[in-house]
């Protein structure tokens, strides 16, 4: 009797856990976990706030899949940076002054839901929510090991005109606009070579931003570096100059100068005292005066000597002849 009585309890739980169990009746939420999921929600919030809803721009869906594919790839739940630069680089804008925003979040528990209502209900990540000057947003989700990475790209464009990018596919099951996702693929860094150059070889999947996030340069100095435009479109197989040649130092030559040599020091003479010479005085010796100081006159002078001449000669003259006079007997 009791058996009977226990049956049809038996049989009314397990009708309500078979209810509970059937699809469509799951209590959790019908929403997806789509990139086109994560924009819709997006939306949604804005359109609470009285604004009109965010245009889709296939442009902002590749760059914000772009970027949850490399967030993915590397394990980092964190912004690659210069967002408003890599969707400019896209394309987004045509030319006018770009204002963007990323918002991210990543998590092997996280919904859409809780992504927008939770982890971004703070003042910064409400701005694409609550600012009326936002035109069009982007969405992308990536799942890796059970991990979701999520990313939304928000932007508008100040000066110039620009016409939203169509979506290029449609979120599979929806006939909906999905995320527009080329693939990503690593970048795998060059060696330098012996100069100290680094060049880098663009491979398929990669862009100027992703080069630019392994090489831990910045998107400007990579444009200017290559003398690349202001949006540029990089091909496969292009070289990129990362670093540039080192640029040799010259060293200075030394040239030995040959040392002088010792020069041998000179005594240094000692100044002797002069000697002095006496000066010799000269007396005068004075001159024997004649006995009589008679001065004739130059004709006397003259004729008186050639008198006294013959005068002299005659008296000699006469002694010789009285001597001989007188030894005669």
């Amino acid at each position: 009797m009791r058996r009977l009585i226990l049956i049809p309890h038996i049989l009314l739980i397990l009708t309500v856990l078979g209810l509970v169990c059937l699809p469509g009746i799951s209590p959790v939420s019908a929403q997806g976990n789509t990139a086109y999921d994560l924009v819709a929600t997006v939306n949604a919030v804005r359109t609470g706030q009285g604004l009109p809803a965010l245009e889709i721009d296939g442009i902002l869906m590749g760059t914000a899949q772009a970027t949850s594919d490399v967030m993915a790839a590397n394990g980092s739940c964190s912004h690659i940076g210069n967002a408003t630069g890599r969707i400019t680089a896209a394309g987004y804008g045509g030319g006018g002054t770009v204002f963007a925003t990323e918002n991210i979040a990543c998590g092997q528990t996280m919904t859409v839901e809780s992504v927008v209502y939770t982890y971004w209900a703070d003042a910064t990540h409400m701005m694409p929510m609550t600012d009326p000057k936002y035109t069009h947003i982007g969405g992308g989700v990536t799942v890796v090991d059970g991990r979701t990475f999520y990313v939304i790209h928000a932007a508008y464009v100040s000066g110039g005109s620009y016409s939203s990018s169509p979506v290029s596919t449609a979120a599979p099951g929806t006939g909906q606009p999905a995320a527009t996702s080329g693939v990503v693929q690593a970048v795998k860094t060059a060696t330098p070579g012996a100069d100290g150059s680094i060049v880098h070889e663009v491979m398929s999947g990669q862009a100027l931003w992703s080069i630019a996030i392994a090489y831990g340069v910045k998107i400007a100095d990579l444009i200017a570096l290559n003398a690349l435009p202001a949006n540029p479109v990089l091909s496969i197989g292009q070289k990129l100059i990362i670093q540039p040649a080192f640029t040799p130092t010259v060293s200075p030559t030394i040239t030995e100068t040959p040392r002088p040599p010792t020069r041998t020091p000179s005594p240094t003479a000692t100044p002797k005292t002069p000697t002095v010479t006496p000066t010799l005085t000269l007396t005068p010796t004075p001159t024997p005066r004649p006995l009589f100081n008679f001065t004739p006159p130059d004709w006397a002078q003259r004729n008186v000597l050639g008198i006294g001449i013959i005068a002299v000669s005659g008296i000699g003259l006469l002694m010789v002849v009285i001597s001989s006079l007188r030894k005669k007997p």
